[in-house]
């Protein structure tokens, strides 16, 4: 069997349509590199798809008084058509809210459990009383207790820590803005840091770009077990607790796997390590995602065992709009269909003579 490549795309978030950020990091170069492999005859797919069970769906449906369900179609389609006018093109593009996708990721979480990786701990989380309801990644936002800099429940949006939520400098509620109280509850978590000097081992020996190795050496550095559970009803439902659905950083990077058996059996050609032989994995991710696949990803992929690792991780680095980073959440953006219809007038000037 000869060599093949797969390449990935980052799964877009369904809280809003495509911006120019997303398209310059992630999807014209991974089209550009399919592209190339094509026309120098290499067998080559090209997979992707969107995230459907992040915070940011759930608070956007909150506000608008609809069912995240409705929230995903929606983005689902528009992002799909934004990818299309842009020529842009997959062999597999799916959800992760479906039914391919849970059974996937549910049967890699059992996996991770029967080979000793998860445990259970009691942890405090923040709570919102008026909400009723344990404020979850980005249900909570404050001030990075590092760097000063904004933050989003686990993550800074300027240093680009992960971080704990309950760390926060003057956190509030994104939902009613009242400050939140701490409270217990049992999360699930991921014995990532026994898998520091393997996954250093397989850092060395990749194929990523050497600033994603540095970027990934200083996260290892400081590794500590990963909190794959959360207090909500909204995402893959742990299948051993019905009533806690798994972190999306676990289950979103796994519908690599699940997207590609969209495909049918051929997926195992690609993913299983007793089949996939001389095969190229080449996630395009942004910059802000470097971490969680380069160090988080590959960690679960050496826990279950059974999997190719990805070859090499190619990032590329924020857009900015006036100077500061384009966010989907916060509207701060160059919408995809925006700079077409901007392009098309262009050309209709032009073709016409006018300026």
């Amino acid at each position: 069997m000869g060599e093949k490549y797969l390449i990935t795309s980052a799964l877009a978030y369904t809280n809003g349509p495509l911006h120019l950020g997303h398209v310059r990091s992630t999807y014209i170069p991974a089209d550009v590199m399919r592209r190339y492999l094509k026309l120098t005859g290499k067998d080559v797919i090209h997979v992707g798809g969107t995230d459907n069970h992040g915070v940011p769906i759930t608070i956007i449906a909150e506000r608008e008084g609809v069912s995240p369900e409705e929230i995903v179609e929606r983005y689902h389609r528009e992002i799909k058509e934004d990818l299309d006018s842009l020529s842009i093109e997959f062999d597999s593009y799916g959800k992760t809210h479906s039914d391919i996708h849970i059974k996937t990721a549910q049967e890699f979480y059992l996996k991770l459990k029967e080979n000793g990786y998860i445990y259970e701990k009691e942890i405090e989380q923040f709570y919102c009383p008026h909400c009723k309801k344990f404020l979850a990644d980005r249900y909570v936002e404050g001030i990075c207790p590092y760097c000063k800099g904004e933050a989003r429940g686990d993550h800074c949006e300027v240093c680009g820590r992960h971080l704990e939520p309950t760390k926060l400098i003057d956190p509030y509620c994104v939902i009613c803005k009242g400050t939140p109280e701490i409270r217990k509850t049992k999360h699930r978590f991921f014995k990532l840091s026994a898998l520091a000097e393997e996954i250093k081992e397989y850092i060395k020996n990749s194929k990523m770009p050497d600033y994603v190795k540095n970027m990934a050496y200083r996260w290892i550095e400081e590794l500590h077990d990963w909190d794959i559970s959360r207090d909500m009803d909204w995402g893959v439902p742990l299948p051993d607790d019905p009533s806690q659905v798994m972190y999306v950083w676990l289950e979103a990077p796994i519908g690599y796997i699940s997207f590609t058996k969209m495909l049918g059996d051929v997926w195992k050609d690609y993913w299983l390590k007793d089949r996939g032989k001389d095969v190229n994995i080449w996630h395009f991710i942004g910059k802000d995602i470097v971490v969680h696949h380069s160090v988080f990803w590959p960690g679960m992929l050496i826990a279950h065992g059974e999997y190719n690792l990805p070859t090499s991780i190619v990032s590329g680095g924020y857009l900015t709009l006036e100077k500061k980073k384009m966010s989907t959440s916060k509207r701060w953006v160059v919408w995809v269909k925006d700079f077409i219809k901007a392009v098309e007038k262009i050309k209709m000037k032009k073709g016409s003579g006018t300026t």
